[in-house]
């Protein structure tokens, strides 16, 4: 469903996120925190495909603790 570049271009956001998770958990000074998010066309991509995952009601692999560490915030 993704490019090369757009999983990328994903994982990049998802580092940075991360990098974020761990300033606010003090881990890391707010001046090494990277920014990055993904283009608003991609975000809409991202958006669309959560969609059609949810519409096929489709089970994820549990690989998600990731996410439920944002969920926090």
């Amino acid at each position: 469903m993704f490019s090369i570049g757009e999983r990328i271009a994903i994982n990049q956001e998802r580092a940075a996120l991360e990098d974020f998770v761990n300033y606010l958990f003090g881990e890391m000074p707010r001046e090494d925190v990277r920014m990055y998010q993904v283009p608003d066309r991609l975000e809409d991509k991202i958006t669309w495909s959560i969609h059609l995952m949810k519409q096929a009601n489709y089970i994820y692999n549990g690989r998600s603790e990731y996410l439920e560490h944002l969920k926090k915030y």
